[in-house]
């Protein structure tokens, strides 16, 4: 009796297929183009012969004997082996500072803390200086807004609107001049093409000419879930993944009582070479289609498709869409690629990708030729992709590689940098550092921080470096044994950041000569920063732990940093509240923080969701709670001044979780958004 098992169908992302690629792979040391852009015409045929060449067919021949089997194979390539199988058994106290004279009135409002100045983020909640638009996560998803001017000057909703319960939604973005929101939801659900798996990224474009009364203008389903977005004027950037990529099988095994002829065989190997034929990438490419309007249409054009020689083994295809907001209609420009990207960096020229860097090996050859001793094999690297902004899309500029790795919190995009020549400066974590079997000579791998700078080589798509702290002409190691990297921030040419284990350094950084970085200054204090945030007057202030000499928490710390001369930089004020179980969400979502400058009176006024302190004037229970604290930094007296909790007639005790916390200054009235709702408190107590 004949039984033929199916074909398996190959769910391999079309980059592994290239790890059987003909095209030879250029030596690399630093970075390489490693990028190629290709038609569709172009990467069917690749793909079509990379496939059939690897056509297996496998006859597995059942003898009478239940446990005995010979699998063999024909001309058309495979394995041949014989094996005896045996039966196998089956198992079935805050001090609250005194406030002695009112502070000069704040005008204006505060806005999302973003990481670079001129390119905008998603956060849940958004204000034109009247009106705040938020997004509800408490029940479902919604969009509420409140008008902070009601009848004079009360707090009122004036709307809401419902989506469908599958949208999560992410954050929204507020385009003032248009009178118009967007915002950006996924679902884990295809609803672009439901045969497919995967995750849609949604955009909802809401006119807000009338507040009372929002109306949705457009809606648009993408393939892909959404990693990320950022957002220049009117040109929204959105970064995606989808894992539903799928090639024809290469492979098939058929079950007999005698071996096949070699013509069967011919004869089945032509079937799978016509379905391979067959195959078209643009059917697996991912789509979107509109609201209201009939069909799907590719996100990725063709010649916008790069195909990446290296992630061979990311199993995810990323997609890059830059939508026009401004358009009458959905105007977008599409690029895709294989891997999967983790750190993303947005600066006012470029985007910077970013992900692991897999060097795969063929009969004991690597891939790409790098520089073991700069670069040791065992060693985690990184991989950087480069997207120069380009009229209505995006331009591949190179990729290039750096030692060590990035960390997971969303506060990692801080470790890159792109100054005006459009070098690129990285900060990473060297997991490596400590490996006893390091042979290499480079002081770089020993170091548990490492500084790059990166360049672009015309011609060539690729990132080569300029230069690495350390280096042989400054060697000593940044940061100490069993160190890690916390808290960094690089702006204006310098570096900033902090290693802990016991104590904490903060390192400052020269990079004016991307050629010759250099150590600026140290300074070692108790306890780290998670986040650091630049003041004027030539101050920074870092949020993170207290801790005492022997590296056991506190609680948690601002510090305010004097850089003025880099060479000393000094802690000039602290502030600690709370203990060792306090904490702040800040150290994972740098959108937690909110400041507002008022005037030119040299302060600036900072909110912080804080847990865990306890509230000396609660006279009642004294209890631990989760609320938001205000902060005054007077960059002239360079002093930090705690102001307590926000006291609002709603404000409850004991809210358990502040992840999603977010808060807003108009004027001297705070805004804070808890559990889907707004509470109101002005800035000083009365």
């Amino acid at each position: 009796m004949k039984i033929i098992i199916k074909p398996l169908f190959s769910f391999l992302l079309l980059g592994l297929v290239f790890y059987f690629s003909p095209l030879q792979a250029q030596p690399i040391d630093d970075g390489s183009g490693l990028l190629k852009r290709l038609s569709h015409q172009e990467i069917e045929k690749l793909v079509q012969d990379t496939l059939i060449r690897k056509i297996t067919i496998t006859n597995v021949i059942s003898n009478k004997g239940p446990y005995k089997v010979t699998v063999s194979a024909g001309q058309a390539g495979g394995f041949a082996q014989s094996r005896n199988y045996a039966p196998v058994a089956r198992r079935g106290g805050v001090q609250r500072s005194v406030v002695a004279r009112r502070a000069p009135v704040a005008r204006g409002a505060s806005s999302t803390n973003v990481r670079e100045q001129g390119v905008d983020e998603a956060d849940l909640v958004k204000t034109d200086g009247r009106y705040l638009f938020a997004i509800d996560k408490s029940q479902g998803a919604g969009l509420r807004i409140y008008d902070t001017q009601f009848q004079g000057r009360k707090l009122k909703q004036v709307s809401s609107m419902g989506f469908n319960k599958r949208l999560h939604l992410k954050g929204l973005y507020l385009l003032a001049a248009q009178q118009k929101l967007v915002l950006v939801g996924d679902t884990y659900q295809n609803l672009v093409n439901p045969r497919r798996h995967g995750s849609t990224t949604t955009l909802i474009y809401i006119d807000i000419h009338n507040k009372t009364q929002p109306r949705i203008i457009r809606q648009v389903n993408l393939e892909g879930a959404s990693r990320d977005t950022r957002r220049i004027a009117n040109r929204l950037y959105l970064v995606m993944n989808t894992y539903s990529f799928q090639l024809p099988s290469t492979n098939k095994y058929i079950d007999t009582n005698k071996p096949l002829s070699q013509q069967q065989y011919e004869l089945e190997k032509k079937r799978l070479v016509n379905r391979i034929r067959k195959w078209r990438v643009n059917d697996q490419l991912p789509h979107y289609s509109e609201r209201g309007k009939p069909g799907t249409h590719s996100l990725v054009n063709s010649g916008n498709f790069y195909l990446n020689m290296d992630e061979i083994q990311s199993y995810s295809l990323t997609s890059i869409v830059t939508v026009d907001l401004s358009a009458p209609n959905f105007k977008y420009d599409g690029i895709a690629y294989f891997g999967s990207p983790e750190t993303i960096y947005a600066s006012q020229k470029a985007l910077y990708l970013s992900s692991f860097f897999y060097n795969s090996y063929s009969n004991g050859k690597p891939k790409y030729k790098i520089d073991t001793n700069r670069y040791p094999i065992h060693d985690t690297k990184t991989l950087i992709h480069k997207f120069a902004y380009k009229n209505n899309g995006l331009d591949y500029r190179g990729s290039g590689i750096v030692l060590g790795s990035f960390g997971w919190k969303n506060t990692s995009t801080f470790q890159l940098d792109e100054d005006k020549r459009g070098n690129l400066r990285v900060v990473t974590y060297n997991w490596n550092s400590k490996n006893k079997n390091n042979k290499s000579n480079d002081p770089a791998t020993r170091s548990p921080v490492i500084l790059t700078a990166l360049a672009e080589q015309p011609g060539k798509k690729q990132l080569v470096t300029l230069s690495r702290l350390p280096n042989r002409y400054y060697p000593k190691v940044l940061g100490k044994k069993n160190e890690q990297l916390y808290g960094a921030r690089l702006f204006d040419d310098y570096a900033y950041f902090v290693t802990f284990r016991q104590t904490d350094p903060l390192y400052v950084i020269d990079m004016r000569n991307p050629r010759a970085m250099k150590v600026a200054g140290k300074l070692v204090i108790p306890g780290f920063s998670d986040y650091m945030h630049p003041l004027e007057n030539g101050l920074l202030l870092g949020i993170g732990k207290d801790a005492n000499k022997n590296g056991s928490i506190n609680g948690v710390k601002l510090s305010l940093f004097d850089i003025r001369k880099p060479d000393r930089p000094r802690e000039v004020n602290k502030l600690v509240i709370g203990d060792s179980s306090s904490d702040t969400p800040i150290a994972y979502d740098y959108h937690a923080l909110t400041t507002l400058k008022v005037g030119k009176s040299g302060i600036t006024r900072v909110l912080l969701p804080v847990s865990g302190v306890m509230d000396t004037n609660d006279n009642k229970n004294q209890s631990y709670g989760n609320e938001l604290q205000r902060f005054e930094v007077n960059s002239k007296a360079r002093k930090i001044k705690h102001l307590g909790p926000v006291r609002s007639p709603t404000t409850g005790r004991g809210w358990y979780w502040n992840y999603n916390d977010r808060s807003i200054i108009i004027g001297d009235r705070v805004f804070h958004y808890h559990n889907g709702k707004f509470q109101e408190a002005p800035w000083y107590d009365r």
